[in-house]
């Protein structure tokens, strides 16, 4: 029997033997995910290619290699592709990631964190051309400097969102420089930061106009940055400063009265968070869908706030 309103399969073991009757039944699949698949990743996109899917999205996260020559041949007959996934990848060969990029120039969105090794290569292969890219991650590429950053924002006019989390080698003036060069961004995610110049950083943030997600967690963040963002009164839906490193509830409380479309609200470790403080806060939070609270004071009354 014929399913097209499935559009994501999940490829194990398992259901290797199966994939011809799976693919005949599901003909609508855009993402196939091989996360769970122990086998030689080459082989099996051989036979994915020959198959007429209109494939948008390829996950390959927790895999030992990334199967360069399988996504080769399978990019010359499935054009559609736009999304790939390498996260938790054990081992990187040197030109691994320049040829993914040459096989896929219109990428939309690119999760290559947490690479195991040889995360130098990976984070100097992203310095070729991504006209289309939208999103991009790349968390724990310790080798991630200025200059990449820098150049994700000058050269991919749709980037909307970028994620580098535990990155050591971004100073706080080279992320201000790269966020003037892309003024649409909507999500940022860098952690660990340290400020020399506050004032430009919060400048170049707060015009961000339609920013939408904000993660500085592990990062030294004053209540004057907070100050800022609610006089501006960005459309902020997702805030995380897990962490807790400078601001106070002064901060918060300006921040949230002024933003009140929270829906994800991350402030593990705020130990200045007690009973009366919580219930403040809950007046601002009407549209809020997740919190973490944890290692606070009263985490136990703050879920009795929140439970509807």
């Amino acid at each position: 029997m014929t399913n097209r309103l499935r559009f994501s399969l999940t490829i194990s073991n398992s259901t290797f033997p199966f994939l011809p009757r799976l693919f005949d039944r599901f003909p609508n699949l855009t993402s196939l995910h091989f996360t769970h698949f122990c086998g030689d990743l080459n082989s099996l996109l051989y036979q994915i290619y020959t198959c007429a899917l209109k494939l948008k999205s390829l996950i390959f996260s927790n895999q030992s290699t990334i199967p360069t020559e399988g996504l080769r041949v399978l990019s010359k007959y499935i054009t559609t592709v736009t999304s790939l996934t390498f996260s938790n990848i054990d081992f990187l060969h040197k030109n691994d990631m320049v040829m993914i990029l040459i096989c896929f120039p219109f990428l939309e969105e690119l999760d290559h964190s947490n690479p195991k090794n040889n995360g130098n290569f990976a984070a100097n292969s992203m310095l070729l051309e991504l006209p289309k890219l939208r999103r991009v991650n790349l968390s724990d590429h310790h080798y991630a400097n200025g200059s990449l950053l820098l150049h994700l924002y000058k050269n991919c006019v749709f980037l909307q969102e970028i994620v580098m989390l535990n990155t050591y080698y971004l100073t706080d003036n080279e992320i201000t420089s790269a966020i003037c060069e892309r003024p649409g961004l909507r999500s940022i995610s860098i952690t660990r930061m340290t400020f020399g110049n506050l004032n430009i950083f919060i400048e170049s943030l707060v015009n961000l106009t339609g920013l939408t997600s904000l993660d500085l967690s592990y990062s030294f963040i004053p209540d004057e940055l907070l100050s800022y963002v609610a006089e501006k009164a960005l459309p902020i839906r997702k805030l995380f400063l897990q962490g807790y490193f400078g601001y106070t509830y002064f901060g918060i409380f300006n921040l949230l009265s002024k933003c009140q479309f929270i829906q994800y609200l991350d402030l593990q470790n705020a130990k200045f968070m007690n009973d009366w403080n919580v219930i403040e806060l809950s007046l601002f939070l009407g549209d809020l869908l997740s919190i973490n609270i944890s290692k606070c004071d009263s985490p136990h009354k703050f879920i009795l706030v929140f439970s509807p």
